[in-house]
């Protein structure tokens, strides 16, 4: 397998360097043996600005916290939704140190981007049956 990278520098237009391509052999010795190793300061230090950035979008408001089916009067959410996810869980698992790299970050993100989705289509459904 062979991985193509290009490098681009901060020239101006009218610089006449071309791009330089880098070839790498996936199964050469020139890629780490092992995965890269991410510590739960540099995870914190690097994810927490997008989790702010996260609450202070306007359309937030939703995610913010759990869903509280009892108190919302929407007993089918734990039926609907089978791994709920919201910013402050997020947050927390975050400062525990519950992530161990960035992907896992990026899961419980996309979770509650899915759960918005599922609860929209499940509402459509059910409005429309």
């Amino acid at each position: 397998m062979m991985i193509m990278a290009e490098s681009h520098s901060q020239l101006s237009k009218n610089d006449n360097i071309e791009p330089i391509i880098v070839h790498i052999d996936a199964s050469s010795k020139q890629l780490p043996k092992y995965p890269v190793q991410f510590t739960s300061e540099d995870l914190r230090k690097h994810l927490e600005p997008i989790i702010h950035k996260m609450i202070t979008s306007e359309d937030s408001y939703q995610f913010q916290q759990p869903v509280d089916p009892v108190a919302l009067i929407i007993p089918d959410y734990p039926i609907i939704i089978k791994h709920p996810m919201d910013i402050s869980t997020t947050h927390n698992k975050l400062l525990r140190g519950e992530y161990k790299n960035p992907l896992e970050f990026y899961d419980d993100v996309w979770l509650m981007h899915t759960c918005k989705i599922r609860i929209v289509v499940t509402t459509i459904h059910l409005f429309n049956s």
